[in-house]
């Protein structure tokens, strides 16, 4: 067998070994409701205006050509959606670990594992994965990945005028599918570079400055022209910006003191993890790092050089929480870029040392994180679709009632509804009944009407319902009509 079909052989091994480390994300496939995806399947417009209205126009167009085409909604199966994303995304890693590894000058298995496994990372934890929760998301979360881990392979392969050009508009794309791409591209950016000038021993401030500038300029002018071409999509669409971005510098200000406050927590894993697991992870490969970034300073006395890589990482590091300050939002999966860090760290250190037993290290760390990482977004999305079992058992029995109100006396158009004090409802995970847009969402996907609901005043809550409190349904006491209208209590 000639080198080639070797080489073939084990490309095509190491795709099914990528495929079967993705497997689980099969986990969101069937029928699959976030609190938004009510709304959505009966408002597919609202649902692509809410898109472009976040700066995500390329993800609506993605969206709308792939549901026109094969006339598929997600929501009710997204099965074959978790198909495509594991097919489309093993192959993208597979890609971008190789073309990383081809930078590497001493190569071995255990080398290729370790760089594997930190690109799987980044895509396969549990802040991107609550992305893929949202049914309608799945496909074009995998376009995004593999529009940015393109844009990754390319500025590594050609690295000239051409090669940026195409590498910036991949990464415009992928930037308007979900804006933390352009800041996963940022950190392997980061991580690239520092390859580059630990390899050609870029020591003078020339020689770093010219390493750095070109990829400085394209990712601003990339993201200068995604932010473009998203205002200049709203305009002509009619399009409102979402109110969660936020680019006041007041805003951006407060945010900014608002995740330098809470490092701890999103290092821990942002109330995914109720151990310190993930925390001991980052800081190990950071460690890990450090430590032979002051060998080598020892070793090669070239303080300038040591001092442009460290701030480069943190400048890195530091650009995973942009698409936090620069919006409302403080949700993990804005954030999901962090996860490059261990790449970043990861790539880092095989530029300085080719020690075998701190590659075993890496990958028994790595393999915690992702294995952590599955355990976790297993667990969450199989509570939530228990809660989506509890939620429309509660909206059928709800459609029910109103129905054999109606046979007797006369068709209902609003509801109002109400809490007592306990979210008992939430049994498993968020539940759609306690939003506004969701509840109403959910009883008209269910009853296939368009009831209007709205909160109730605080004087009819106490007319009639009172301080009444309750664990599960009952509609006899959670129900009273009156004309055209349910005042609904929700336990």
């Amino acid at each position: 067998m000639n080198t080639k079909n070797k080489n073939l052989i084990k490309g095509f091994l190491l795709y099914i070994l990528n495929m079967i480390c993705l497997s689980p994300v099969i986990i969101y496939g069937g029928q699959n409701f976030s609190i938004d995806s009510y709304g959505i399947a009966l408002d597919y417009n609202g649902h692509l205006n809410a898109f472009i209205g976040s700066y995500r126009w390329f993800g609506a167009w993605v969206y709308k050509l792939y549901y026109n085409i094969f006339k598929h909604n997600p929501i009710s199966d997204s099965t074959i959606d978790c198909v495509v994303y594991i097919v489309f995304v093993a192959a993208i890693v597979l890609c971008l670990s190789y073309t990383i590894y081809s930078l590497i000058n001493n190569k071995s298995a255990l080398t290729y594992v370790v760089i594997n496994l930190s690109v799987l990372v980044s895509v396969l934890n549990v802040w991107y994965c609550d992305i893929l929760s949202f049914p309608e998301c799945v496909f074009i979360t995998a376009i995004g990945v593999v529009l940015c881990f393109a844009a990754l392979i390319v500025f590594i392969k050609m690295p000239n005028i051409k090669g940026y050009i195409l590498s910036a508009i991949l990464i415009i794309l992928s930037t308007g599918v979900y804006q933390q791409f352009l800041f996963v591209f940022t950190i392997y950016i980061v991580a690239i570079c520092s390859f580059y000038v630990v390899k050609n021993k870029e020591t003078t401030f020339k020689q770093l400055f010219s390493r750095y500038i070109k990829p400085v300029v394209l990712i601003i002018v990339s993201g200068g022209l995604y932010f473009i071409i998203g205002k200049v999509v709203q305009n002509m669409l009619g399009v409102e910006p979402n109110s969660r971005v936020a680019l006041s510098i007041s805003s951006i200000i407060d945010n900014c003191f608002y995740f330098a406050k809470n490092q701890y927590s999103y290092l821990k894993g942002r109330g995914f993890f109720d151990s310190e697991l993930l925390t001991i992870c980052f800081l190990a490969v950071g460690f890990i790092w450090f430590v032979f970034a002051i060998v080598d300073w020892k070793k090669n006395k070239n303080t300038l050089k040591t001092i442009v890589l460290g701030l480069s990482y943190v400048a890195a590091y530091i650009s995973a929480y942009a698409p936090g300050i620069l919006s409302t939002s403080h949700a993990a999966r804005a954030m999901f870029a962090l996860f490059a860090v261990f790449a970043l760290f990861v790539v880092g250190t095989l530029i300085l040392t080719d020690n075998k037993y701190i590659k075993i290290v890496l990958s028994a760390i790595l393999s915690v994180v992702l294995i952590s990482n599955i355990s976790v977004f297993i667990d969450r999305e199989i509570n939530q679709k228990k809660q989506n079992d509890v939620d429309k058992m509660w909206a059928e029995q709800i459609i029910e009632n109103i129905e054999k109100y109606e046979k007797e006396n006369q068709e209902i158009t609003q509801i109002y509804y109400c809490y007592d004090s306990t979210t008992d409802i939430a049994v498993f995970a968020e539940t759609a009944v306690y939003q506004r847009y969701s509840l109403e969402a959910m009883i008209n996907y269910y009853s296939d009407r368009n009831f209007k609901a709205n909160g109730m005043s605080v004087e009819d809550g106490e007319k009639y319902f009172g301080d009444k409190e309750w664990t599960e349904i009952n509609t006899e006491e959670q129900l009273v009509f009156e004309g055209d209208a349910v005042y609904l209590c929700c336990y």
